[in-house]
């Protein structure tokens, strides 16, 4: 018995301690993801720079400059969007993926918290009464809010509800 105590004692905090790990490299997956997020941005911006460097430096006219800067702030616009959409998907991805750890993580927990859980409440006959009282709750309250259940009157005879 003191053994299995101890095994007990031991394996929580080595599980806890793993899920929580797996918890850190995720989060640290996303976030590398959003740094190459950040870095194509971060190279969108220097390539505008440099079409509009290489724009200035060849213009012999401002209708030739004109149109090299319209053409440069097109394709700033164009990528801008493109970079935009892989953020929201990445954010919709990102919070799907959290979503998913933290609810395994969680149920990991659970299980952990629960493995011993029936020795401890001893004879789960003790608990019926409750357990009736609950259902018999649960059922009355979903037949009252049934718009065509049975409603009873304090004697407890059924009547219709009126329509």
């Amino acid at each position: 018995m003191i053994n299995r105590a101890m095994e007990t004692l031991h394996a929580n905090p080595w599980e806890a301690c793993d899920a929580w790990l797996r918890l850190l490299s995720h989060a640290q997956a996303l976030r590398n993801e959003w740094h190459a997020l950040q870095q194509r941005g971060v190279d969108r911006d220097c390539d505008a720079l440099n079409q509009i460097r290489v724009a200035v430096a060849d213009a012999h006219d401002w209708r030739a400059f004109g149109e090299a800067w319209r053409q440069s702030w097109n394709a700033y616009a164009q990528s801008s969007a493109a970079l935009w959409h892989d953020a929201a998907v990445w954010s919709m991805h990102a919070q799907r993926e959290s979503a998913n750890a933290t609810r395994a993580w969680l149920s990991e927990c659970q299980a952990a918290g629960l493995r011993d859980f029936s020795r401890l409440c001893g004879d789960a006959s003790l608990f019926a009464s409750w357990r009736d009282w609950f259902a018999q709750q649960q059922h009355a309250g979903t037949e009252s809010a049934l718009p065509d259940g049975p409603m009873t009157q304090p004697s407890g005879k059924q009547f219709a509800a009126a329509a």
